[in-house]
């Protein structure tokens, strides 16, 4: 599972609750926002894809000016949509640009007007749950007093979270069982 998210430092106490985002894998940021050239690791996108460099670029990206084992230069041409989107699947998930992988988490709770249901989830959550200021995700886990856990609980689970959303924001934010 996707450890994506954002901490919502809650007003009316001091608690931080992590907020899963989980991608819905729709493509709209694929097909809306695309993915600067630049920010793809061209051998190791290849390496997946089991073919050359050059057959990369030349295939999904634009023109080679010259290629070697280590480096490669080329011209490329920006494109909407991201050129590795085909079937709404990303050709290239596992490999793919830490951009990719970052959004929408990393745009401060904003998806460039694309409409990601992912963040629609996330600002469910947050209506849900109170005001506060939200933070980016450290990777650290929230732990909510045990006392507060069920009030908490039962807040984000009005926002109507997916499966996959609720399954993370307990195992983030669930208190210890341990005394």
């Amino acid at each position: 599972m996707n450890a994506q998210g954002h901490v919502l430092r809650l007003s009316f106490t001091d608690l931080r609750v992590f907020i899963p985002l989980v991608c819905k894998r729709c493509g709209e940021c694929c097909r809306k926002v695309g993915v600067h050239p630049g920010a793809i690791d061209i051998f190791a996108a290849a390496e997946y894809l089991g073919i050359s460099a050059k057959e990369l670029v030349e295939t999904y990206i634009g023109k080679v000016i010259s290629c070697d084992k280590k480096r490669i230069k080329y011209e490329a041409s920006i494109r909407h949509p991201c050129p590795f989107l085909k079937e709404n699947k990303c050709l290239i998930y596992p490999v793919r640009p830490g951009v990719c992988k970052a959004f929408p988490v990393e745009t401060d709770g904003r998806d460039r007007g694309i409409g990601c249901p992912a963040m629609r989830e996330v600002r469910r959550a947050w209506r849900a749950l109170g005001e506060g200021s939200v933070e980016f995700f450290d990777g650290k886990v929230c732990l909510i007093p045990p006392k507060k856990w069920d009030k908490i609980l039962a807040k984000y689970r009005r926002s109507h979270p997916s499966k996959e959303a609720l399954e993370l924001f307990i195992r983030f934010n669930r208190p210890s069982l341990q005394p």
